[in-house]
């Protein structure tokens, strides 16, 4: 399964390159060689039973490769998803995906929405799992989660993405070149009270910090480098106040059951919720 699903966002990326690059000769041949492997993939990995569709063994690795590979059908991936969940639950929130699909299982758990799932694995203070290791005195990774191997693998260091761009909320705009087109989205999970990062980008430095008071007030803080935009989506239920200001004034865009979203360029901008 992992070698058809790599051999598929290879076969993918290599189309997206050859569009790029003007290469249409290339662009079709990497297309029809993805469409040929998405269709083997589907063939002999994807399931269904009464409770819905899921693929391979229905293990963490199996429904979350295919969803980061980008395999599963939209229609689909609200199933596939809440069976990947599902998996995650009945292993008492442990990872036990291994290393191959490691990155996969946060990538699509990030992507579905569910940084309350990936907080839940995080901080699990039982065996395997970082809170596990942290809890016991480890200042490296080791080669299992469960502390065994060698004591410097970085190898299971997926979780550094996701506190940048999940907790934190840094990443790049679909389409975006070089983070000129920055995403702004903070995951407020769990018993957090804050959280605050920062990516060194092509264009400078952007930063993402929050915090929440006793009374559940939420003020968001950012700084977007000169050469950048970025789209802030705040955390805030609907009828939540949003109140927002800074180098220039956000320009609000559409408000969803959960964020309110705003456009801002570059400079220091504050958002407060509650």
């Amino acid at each position: 399964m992992p070698i058809i699903a790599g051999y598929y966002t290879a076969a993918n990326d290599m189309a997206k390159i050859a569009k790029v690059l003007g290469k249409k000769a290339d662009q079709h041949t990497y297309t029809a060689l993805a469409a040929q492997l998405a269709d083997e993939f589907t063939t002999r990995f994807r399931h269904q039973d009464t409770t819905g569709v899921y693929y391979g063994s229905d293990s963490e690795t199996s429904n979350a490769m295919a969803l980061d590979a980008g395999l599963v059908p939209a229609d689909d991936q609200p199933q596939v998803l809440a069976r990947l969940v599902a998996s995650v639950r009945t292993a008492g929130n442990h990872i036990t995906s291994g290393s191959v699909g490691l990155g996969p299982l946060f990538r699509a758990l990030q992507a579905g929405g569910r940084d309350d799932v990936i907080y839940d694995m995080a901080v699990n203070p039982t065996s395997p799992g970082y809170g596990y290791l942290v809890n016991n005195g480890y200042t490296t990774l080791p080669e299992s989660l469960d502390g065994s191997g060698s004591q410097n693998h970085h190898f299971l260091g997926q979780i550094d993405s996701w506190l940048i761009k999940g907790l934190a909320g840094i990443g790049q705009s679909a389409g975006s070149v070089a983070y000129r087109n920055l995403d702004i989205s903070p995951a407020v999970v769990g018993d957090l009270t804050h959280a605050s990062g920062s990516y060194d980008t092509p264009q400078g430095t952007v930063t993402s910090a929050w915090h929440k008071d006793s009374r559940g007030r939420l003020t968001l803080k950012v700084t977007i480098p000169a050469g950048s935009t970025a789209t802030v989506h705040v955390p805030a239920t609907a009828g939540t106040r949003v109140r927002a200001g800074g180098s220039t004034t956000p320009t609000p865009l559409d408000r969803t059951a959960t964020t309110a979203s705003y456009r801002v360029g570059a400079g220091d901008f504050t958002f407060q919720a509650g």
